[in-house]
């Protein structure tokens, strides 16, 4: 199976947060969930009831499949994502994205083409069912429309599937169908 056709890991709820606040925070000592006083602000982030035994099971489970490096120094202990950690914790915001609602449209169109190899066959189809799910209009089987700048979006969720160099963005200021796209985008 090709790299970029890796199946997502399985890992918990628990997890998953944990990975979420070290992406959003950067490296992290974690002095205090060795304290019972200072534990509470992380339970805080990761939901608040969940014991402290239950997270340091989960930063052990996600140091032994190497999503994180921990490194012990005296009675801290530093906690930092590993590549994979960081492709995982990624997972939960690339399902969170969408693309900037119309508010002043500038009467240009962004235009997301790609040509991506067949061996990239999965990111080819799950980028194109992101960008569907985003509320791109599909205009022909490789091209997708949207009204409203979006490069920052679309550059996030090529970089996440691993295709970014197979996909170009454009600005046009007038393409064939624009009033079944205005239609469409609610624009008229």
């Amino acid at each position: 199976m090709a790299k970029h056709e890796e199946k997502r890991p399985v890992i918990s709820k628990v997890q998953r947060e944990v990975l979420q606040i070290l992406r959003e925070a950067g490296d992290l000592t974690l002095a205090f969930l060795l304290n019972a006083g200072d534990s509470a602000r992380l339970w805080q982030y990761v939901g608040g009831k969940r014991k402290r035994e239950r997270i340091r099971r989960s930063l052990a489970a996600l140091e032994r499949r190497g999503f994180i490096d921990m490194n012990k120094h005296g009675g801290e202990t530093r906690i930092a994502l590993s590549r994979d950690g960081k492709r995982i914790a990624l997972v939960g915001n690339i399902e969170k994205i969408s693309l900037p609602m119309v508010k002043h449209w500038d009467r240009k169109w962004r235009i997301i083409l790609f040509d991506i190899p067949e061996r990239f066959g999965t990111a080819r189809r799950a980028l194109s069912k992101r960008l569907r799910d985003m509320g791109a209009w599909q205009y022909q089987k490789s091209v997708f429309i949207y009204p409203l700048p979006c490069r920052d979006e679309i550059d996030f969720v090529t970089s996440f599937f691993h295709v970014r160099e197979y996909v170009k963005y454009i600005e046009a200021t007038s393409i064939d169908n624009a009033a079944t796209l205005q239609k469409h985008f609610k624009l008229v």
